[in-house]
């Protein structure tokens, strides 16, 4: 057990190879007075002293006072039984040394009392003076041999007190009997101790049942502990579900579910968090249902839940990125990822005070390293260069496509542990804020559970996605980037809440502003890779279909350079949308858009789900596939009559969604590459295969809504 150690003068102690003597007066100027046997005094930071590793005190046995651990749990007694031990620690002090606290320099009035005098009383007649004293206090009424008996107790209590004193320390003097001693886990027997254990543990990945039926579950596992014996004195319900309490509290096991299991795949070794020192050096993401209903952009008698999209840099908070896709596929994140590395523009009707302030980097600066237009206005939205992007196990976040992205802009992936959302806990507090401070504003929000949502939530939607995700970018930079934050401070100013502007542009200021050099080519980049393939006569074929374009004669049934790649050639394509497959040149570096043949409607727009609905439509009908001609017929009738092929309300709304991911990606391709989307072109004749046109690069349809029938008769 360490010692306490009380430097005073007089006190010897080795130090530095040599022998020294704490001087009188002991300190000076908070510095400690040590002389050497020389008679040199020289002052000791007590820091320093105690740092040294040849600092050793030299205390008599008789004088040594160790320190017990247990002493720290004083301020767990109650005020008074510690009172009643400081009172009798001042009692052993007065007859030990005649002074009550223990020290000739700190004297009380009177002392040392004439019964107390070390000089004039021996130590054993000092003792019994304060026995006396001490009966005489708690029985005034006792006299002759009722008082010579209570003394003789006293004294030798007094003397096992000292005893103990010595040895541990004030704890010592307490007065443990009149501790409250109550076993917080009643007085149940062993097994059903055990047993409650077990049930909680075994409840952590389970759905939350009535703590009746945990305690019969209980009663029914002590009774197996018990070697199938029922309990000679089996204890009620009532103790069972006080005993859980105790037990599954820091399981959280009546808590919710989520909680639950999320506490339970805490580490349990010792775990700090991830420290960020500059803009962009950690960037959280994550994708989450969002708490309010949205019209259907191609049919606002629909009513659909987006999943929001966020990226967050940690050092700053700032949000980076908030998009509200349909599903959540990895063709999403991708356009995400271009969103937190270049600069936001403002929208039409948004207010002054969302523009960007251009503190830290001037605007002209941004607008020419971004190739950005003169005048163009951006939000107060930051945008940084990503160095780790931290997310979770989802599959949008473990894809192919993911890791493309990231060796693409040079990211590094930090995968977060499973079903553990306290590896992210700033974007899942951010969720908590977009949900309390956002989502209650817009109508037709349904609450984070069904217990909170109202009768008919859908009747008061009235915003399509593209409106809420413009309401979500002038929140973001009109109020969540310039609103102080209680978790967000300086280490040079603790005391200084700062917004996640201001600490962007603190970081600007210390780190730099680090951009990506993006090419003009960055949309067809972002775009997911294909395995690779041959080029035949016909073209490409994907999923059934054939792809191509005039610009591939040079490459037909050649092969790469690529050995990597068998030889063979990378094209790409947005899911979302299937009319056009994408291939690069290698020798100009151009990019060739591949449109698919045959067909009627060369841009019916479509997804991937789409198409596989259409080939299984087709094989329904004929039993087989057997030509590309097939699965295009099939594919132009389902997408010309949806309405007529789907009939059932929850089936229409997943072609809905679908259609809806189309639209998606016309507009990321106008955000990316700034090039506005003609309406297409009037349907052109059935073509053949040798004589049919292409149709121009640029010419992509922005208005689908002409080339379906979305009327509620059924065909």
């Amino acid at each position: 057990m360490p010692l306490a150690i009380e430097f005073k003068a007089g006190l010897k102690l080795h130090y530095r190879s040599t022998q020294w003597v704490v001087a009188d007066p002991a300190f000076e100027d908070g510095q400690l007075r040590l002389r050497d046997p020389f008679g040199r005094v020289e002052l000791v930071d007590l820091v320093d002293l105690h740092a040294a590793d040849d600092f050793i005190p030299i205390i008599p046995e008789k004088d040594a006072r160790r320190f017990d651990p247990r002493s720290v749990i004083l301020d767990t007694y109650p005020e008074i039984l510690v009172r009643d031990a400081l009172d009798l620690e001042a009692h052993i002090h007065e007859y030990e040394t005649g002074f009550a606290s223990g020290r000739e320099d700190l004297p009380r009035p009177g002392e040392p009392r004439e019964a107390y005098n070390p000089a004039l009383v021996p130590v054993m007649q000092r003792r019994e003076n304060k026995a006396r004293e001490l009966v005489l206090k708690a029985h005034p009424d006792a006299t002759g041999e009722k008082l010579d008996r209570l003394v003789r107790k006293e004294v030798e209590r007094l003397r096992k007190l000292a005893r103990n004193y010595r040895e541990v320390g004030l704890i010592a003097l307490v007065n443990l009997r009149k501790v409250p001693r109550r076993n917080p886990l009643g007085h149940n027997p062993p097994q059903v101790v055990d047993a409650a254990r077990k049930v909680s543990a075994a409840h952590i990945n389970r759905s939350n049942v009535t703590r009746v039926n945990l305690a019969l579950a209980v009663k029914r596992e002590a009774e197996k502990l018990n070697d199938g014996v029922p309990l000679a004195r089996p204890p009620s319900n009532r103790s069972v579900q006080r005993l859980l309490r105790v037990v599954g509290k820091a399981k959280h096991l009546f808590g919710a579910a989520p909680t639950r299991r999320s506490l339970d795949n805490r580490p349990k070794h010792m775990y700090q968090g991830v420290l960020s020192t500059r803009p962009g050096e950690y960037v959280l993401f994550d994708l989450t249902p969002g708490d309010f209903f949205c019209l259907h952009p191609l049919d606002p008698g629909v009513v659909q839940r987006c999943k929001c999209l966020v990226g967050m840099d940690l050092y700053s908070r700032s949000i980076v990125t908030a998009r509200l896709v349909p599903a959540g596929r990895a063709i999403d994140l991708s356009f995400a990822f271009h969103d937190v590395i270049t600069p936001k523009r403002m929208l039409p009707g948004w207010p002054s005070r969302a523009r960007y302030p251009y503190v830290g980097v001037p605007e002209h600066v941004v607008l020419r390293v971004y190739h950005l237009p003169e005048g163009t206005d951006l939000a107060a939205i930051p945008w940084v260069l990503p160095d780790t992007v931290v997310v979770d196990n989802g599959w949008i976040f473990t894809s192919r496509h993911m890791r493309n992205i990231c060796k693409l802009l040079g990211v590094t992936i930090l995968y977060a542990r499973p079903y553990t959302p306290t590896d992210k806990p700033q974007i899942e507090r951010w969720f908590r804020t977009f949900a309390q401070t956002f989502c209650q504003s817009i109508p037709g929000y349904i609450g984070s559970n069904v217990q909170q949502r109202g009768k008919n939530p859908e009747e008061d939607a009235v915003y399509f996605p593209h409106e809420v995700e413009a309401r979500i970018g002038e929140w973001l930079a009109t109020h969540y980037h310039f609103r102080p934050h209680g978790g967000l401070k300086h280490p040079d100013y603790p005391k200084v809440l700062l917004s996640p502007n201001d600490l962007f542009e603190v970081g600007l200021r210390t780190a730099g502003l680090l951009v990506a050099p993006l090419g003009q080519d960055i949309y067809y980049q972002l775009l997911e890779a294909l395995p690779a393939r041959i080029i035949h006569d016909y073209g490409v074929e994907y999923m059934g279909l054939y792809y191509d374009h005039p610009d591939l004669g040079p490459f037909r049934n050649q092969l790469s350079q690529d050995t990597h790649l068998k030889h063979r050639w990378i094209f790409r394509r947005d899911p979302r949308d299937l009319r056009y497959l994408y291939f690069q040149n290698p020798r100009t570096g151009a990019w060739v858009r591949l449109e698919r043949k045959p067909t009627a409607f060369p841009h019916a727009q479509f997804t991937d789900e789409l198409l596989q609905q259409a080939k299984d439509v087709a094989f329904k009908k004929t039993g087989h596939v057997r030509s590309p001609e097939e699965v295009s017929a099939a594919l132009d009738s389902l997408v010309r009559g949806i309405q007529a092929e789907v009939p059932k309300l929850k089936q229409r709304r997943r072609e809905l969604q679908r259609m809806q991911e189309v639209l998606r990606s016309e507009q990321d391709r106008e955000d990316v590459l700034g090039e506005p989307v003609t309406p297409p072109p009037p349907p052109p004749p059935a073509p053949t295969l040798s004589k049919r046109p292409f149709t121009p690069v640029g010419d992509i349809p922005r208005d689908i809504t002409d080339l379906y029938d979305f009327s509620d008769d059924d065909e």
